[in-house]
């Protein structure tokens, strides 16, 4: 109740042209949070190669990542960088307003709007 609102979090973001800047703060720290860390697509961190490319459906139908909330996408980015013949598609979810905010992303990934609160609509 911190700024007077019973709206969730996300969408009081986004009720306001006068918040849009937190917004954008906000996302700016999710992409940034982990620069310096160790990244789960490294070798040695998680058997990506292992664990999800090898025996994955290799066709176009097949969707192999999905990141759900993930901002500019800066992980699957990341992931194309490193595996960049990982069968299937790459999926950029998040909510309207943050995917429109992106100014360049691979155009092999695709954007999906959607609101984690809300039922997944990839399945498989």
């Amino acid at each position: 109740m911190q700024f007077n609102t019973n709206l969730p979090f996300f969408e009081w973001l986004h009720s306001d042209p006068e918040h849009f800047p937190l917004a954008s703060q906000f996302n700016s720290i999710m992409s940034t949070y982990h620069q310096g860390r160790p990244s789960w697509i490294e070798e040695g961190f998680y058997p990506v190669h292992d664990n999800l490319i090898q025996g994955a459906r290799d066709d176009e139908d097949n969707v192999f990542l999905v990141d759900v909330g993930g901002g500019s996408g800066h992980d699957l980015v990341e992931f194309l960088s490193r595996w960049p013949g990982a069968p299937g598609r790459l999926v950029l979810q998040d909510l309207p307003a943050v995917l429109d905010d992106i100014v360049a992303l691979d155009p092999s990934i695709e954007r999906m709007a959607h609101d984690f609160f809300t039922e997944q609509p990839v399945k498989g």
